[in-house]
């Protein structure tokens, strides 16, 4: 499924590597065998750690075109401190680490890196999400007020005497003009 611009070659530095480590278990008796197998597992580790081109799957022809933030996102996330303390307690000076954990402000950003392949000249890209913790200033948050109005009605309910039908205020307990119980 390779494209036929494409030139690969069979000697990729993985490659390279496994032949390293088949000599070097060969050869670990006499001594530079060690040396083989090592080399041979950093040029594994190294080749591997290099972005494929999912066109053509070449390793190490992936160059950066451009680099742009999608989204930004703001909340609270966990961080660790640590405070590092000096004493002195008589002619000795003691280091300690404490550790403390806390709830900050932090802005999650979404970045999209574009590739472009030197080999099949195939476009690609990958996303990554970015963690910090934010120093920005506080945005003040604005609330609309309500305003309410409200009409308030009162009332004061009034009872007549049954003696001499004299008129007073609810709770009232006697008349006071003729002194029957209301």
């Amino acid at each position: 499924m390779t494209s036929p611009t494409v030139k690969q070659s069979g000697l990729t530095p993985t490659v390279i590597g496994v032949i390293l480590l088949f000599i070097g278990l060969i050869t670990v008796v006499f001594g530079f065998g060690i040396l083989l197998l090592i080399l041979g597992i950093i040029l594994i580790v190294w080749d591997q750690r290099r972005l494929k081109c999912p066109t053509c799957l070449t390793r190490g022809q992936m160059t950066v075109t451009r680099r742009e933030v999608m989204t930004q996102e703001r909340g609270f996330g966990i961080v660790t401190r640590q405070d590092r303390i000096r004493t002195q307690r008589g002619g000795r000076q003691e280091n300690s680490v404490v550790s403390r954990q806390e709830r900050v402000p932090v802005v999650r950003r979404t970045i999209r890196t574009s590739y472009k392949c030197g080999a099949c000249g195939g476009d690609s890209w990958i996303d990554s999400v970015i963690q910090a913790e934010d120093f920005s200033p506080s945005q003040p948050v604005i609330r609309e007020r309500e305003i309410r109005e409200r009409e308030v009605i009162t009332k004061q309910v009034l009872i007549q005497c049954r003696s001499c039908g004299a008129h007073y205020p609810q709770g009232t307990l006697r008349c006071l003009t003729c002194g029957g119980n209301l």
